[in-house]
């Protein structure tokens, strides 16, 4: 099994994230064959060059990536293509979002795989019974028409992009066919976060039989700034205590992965009320070098 991921720019948090799902899945790794990381900031990885292979892309390549319609997330599709064409043994390949992590051993996931289904985190059920407004709106602009050589029925299920895993003999035409869904979705309709994820879900359940991950891999999504914080805080400690990959590896294997939940679903009168307050008393104090008192040296 080959695992997948990717972090592009500057936001530190989404390396802070790749470094803890690197780290555990360090836990497993006789259960994996490479772990490949493609990025434009091969620094924040040295550490673990022993263990990962390091992929470094430019903006260029990135931008290319995003297609015709700059769309950010067709590049998770390219990212995966692009360890499957360096993919000569032919091994089964498993993408993860930045936001997830090796709760416990996944032999039975990556078993699924060698058998020939396909992985996603969790089934969200069918697009024409979508429940939120973003998901409604593009079963209304899609539905029975044909994308990439995929007509689009009330019985395609959307599946959780977050994790994505495909069987070696189907790798090139489940990505390829993908990237043209997406292609195709990306010049007809108004561009929405949901394209990827769909197409994905429509090629692989047409594909192959489906296995939900989320039994091995959580994927904190909706809880994803108190993870945020959890997995700053283990780094901190890292940090102060001067540890190496080594230490961090053994400490992974004591942490509480249930210590808080990996979704918390808001009730609307909470978010409607966090605006409110929000709108009307901003949250936003800055330090004032120029309050009385206050004299500058060398003034």
């Amino acid at each position: 099994m080959k695992i997948v991921l990717h972090t592009f720019g500057t936001n530190q948090i989404y390396y802070l994230q790749s470094t803890f799902l690197i780290l555990s899945l360090l836990q497993y790794r006789k259960e994996i064959d490479s772990i490949n990381v493609i990025t434009d900031q091969p620094a924040y990885y040295r550490k673990f060059e022993k263990y990962i292979n390091i992929i470094l892309v430019d903006e260029k390549t990135i931008n290319q990536w995003k297609g015709e319609s700059g769309f950010v997330f067709r590049v998770k599709l390219k990212a995966i293509e692009f360890i499957i064409t360096q993919n000569s043994d032919k091994h089964p390949i498993l993408y993860l979002d930045t936001d997830t992590f090796i709760y416990q051993g996944f032999h039975e996931l990556k078993n699924a795989l060698l058998s020939g289904k396909g992985i996603m985190h969790i089934n969200e059920g069918r697009l024409s019974e979508c429940p939120n407004r973003s998901g409604a709106r593009m079963w209304k602009q899609i539905k029975n028409q044909t994308f990439g050589g995929n007509t689009i029925t009330e019985n395609d299920y959307m599946w959780n992009a977050g994790i994505i895993g495909i069987p070696a003999d189907k790798c090139r035409e489940i990505i390829d066919t993908a990237i043209k869904m997406c292609d195709d979705m990306c010049k007809r309709i108004p561009v929405n976060f949901l394209i990827e994820q769909f197409c994905v879900s429509v090629t692989l359940q047409r594909k192959v039989e489906m296995q939900a991950a989320s039994g091995w891999i959580g994927h904190y999504w909706g809880n994803r700034d108190n993870w945020n914080n959890l997995i700053s805080e283990f780094f901190t400690e890292s940090y102060m205590r001067n540890c190496s990959v080594e230490e961090d590896m053994e400490r992974i294997t004591n942490f509480n992965f249930k210590q808080i939940p990996i979704v918390i679903i808001p009730r609307n009168t909470e978010v409607k009320l966090h605006k409110l307050v929000n709108k009307y008393f901003k949250p936003k104090v800055y330090i004032n070098l120029q309050q009385e008192g206050y004299q500058q040296k060398g003034k």
